[in-house]
């Protein structure tokens, strides 16, 4: 089991280094100042997994009108096709960094969920 102080002093760093985590909100904040590791935790979890499915929506929508440009190119000219392409490369670009945000934060939550649970060893006594 981990120190609630090393827990603290990991979330400080990453908040004061802006690293990969979803910018905490004033009530994060309280939560980690409570020591309310794991409402923290799955609050977060579930903001990251809303934020993806709303960034891979705004992806399909770029890849829907790049779609449309593409095979209306034939009636309107190539300039479509320009278009076309930068809305699919949009939605490349969106999709796999949305992918990898989300995991990354999905990784580190699970992890410090993992490592807030009790030991079932220490649990147990002879």
């Amino acid at each position: 089991m981990i120190t609630k102080e090393k827990i603290k002093e990991y979330f400080e760093q990453e908040i004061e280094n802006h690293g990969k985590l979803i910018y905490p909100l004033y009530r994060d904040k309280k939560l980690l100042k409570e020591d309310r590791f794991e409402d923290f935790a799955t609050e977060l979890l579930e903001r990251a997994k809303k934020a993806y499915w709303g960034s891979l929506a705004m992806a399909i929508m770029f890849f829907l009108l790049g779609s449309i440009y593409l095979f209306d190119s034939s009636f309107l000219g190539s300039y479509n096709v320009q278009i076309g392409f930068i809305f699919i490369t949009v939605y490349l670009i969106a999709t796999i960094l949305s992918t990898e945000e989300y995991y990354s934060i999905k990784g580190s939550m699970t992890m410090l969920l993992k490592l807030l649970e009790p030991d079932e060893k220490a649990q147990i006594t002879p």
